[in-house]
């Protein structure tokens, strides 16, 4: 079953759209930047990599200048323009299949071999979200990744998870009320991964002032029938 869609609204991130990339670097001193690149530079010549909720698409760029074949999708026309510039500016000539359009309209099922969803799915409230990562996980060829980038859940002691509250709703509401988004506890996604048949294999954590704010999740897809997995597929 695929995530519920609503009709398509105006562009929601015109506004903050132009200094989106600037707010995330001055709010994370970089971090955010350095979360979304994680896990790029595993990706191999030829492969078939989809960006999730793409935005500025950096990353997109980087991972096209390595060779994949690269579809970046946005439903924000505002953050692709962006994008699009950044393509324009470089000196070599790489490709990016950029699409204007809500990624749970995709039906490429079993299609790429890296799905990457960065600081995407914390927009959704938490049945949607874990919709969404499942629809992801489905567009992920079976031993395929899907990586996500985003605030880390809380840990560690009292102080510390206080922190981290702190820090994630002074981002949380200004974005939830100019933009809509959905207002949340910081997810766990570690705990959705079962249900979206995606086994965790490597976590980086990036960290401000001695708190880790950030984490990036490199997940990898296995088949959901017992009997057909084979060789890992699954995990035991």
């Amino acid at each position: 079953m695929l995530p519920t869609m609503p009709p398509r609204s105006p562009d929601r991130y015109r506004i903050v759209g132009p200094c989106y990339e600037l707010f995330c670097g001055f709010y994370s001193a970089a971090r955010i930047q350095r979360c979304r690149m994680a896990m790029i530079e595993r990706i191999k010549p030829g492969e078939r990599v989809l960006f999730a909720g793409v935005g500025g698409g950096s990353e997109a760029v980087v991972a096209a200048a390595r060779g994949a074949a690269v579809s970046a999708v946005d439903t924000s026309e505002a953050m692709l323009r962006r994008l699009r510039r950044k393509l324009a500016l470089t000196k070599t000539a790489i490709q990016v299949d950029v699409r204007n359009d809500d990624v749970r309209n995709l039906t490429e099922y079993d299609q790429f071999d890296w799905v990457f969803a960065n600081f995407f799915l914390n927009v959704f409230d938490p049945i949607e979200m874990r919709r969404v990562l499942s629809h992801l996980s489905r567009l992920a060829r079976i031993k395929g990744h899907v990586v996500i980038g985003d605030f880390r859940p809380l840990h560690g002691s009292a102080l510390h998870r206080a922190l981290q509250r702190a820090y994630w709703y002074a981002a949380l509401l200004p974005f939830a009320i100019v933009v809509g988004n959905a207002i949340h506890p910081i997810y766990d996604y570690s705990t959705c991964l079962p249900t979206a048949c995606l086994q965790m294999v490597e976590t980086r954590s990036f960290v401000i002032a001695g708190v880790d704010l950030y984490w990036s999740i490199l997940t990898r897809r296995y088949s959901p029938e017992p009997d057909t997995a084979i060789g890992g597929d699954r995990p035991g």
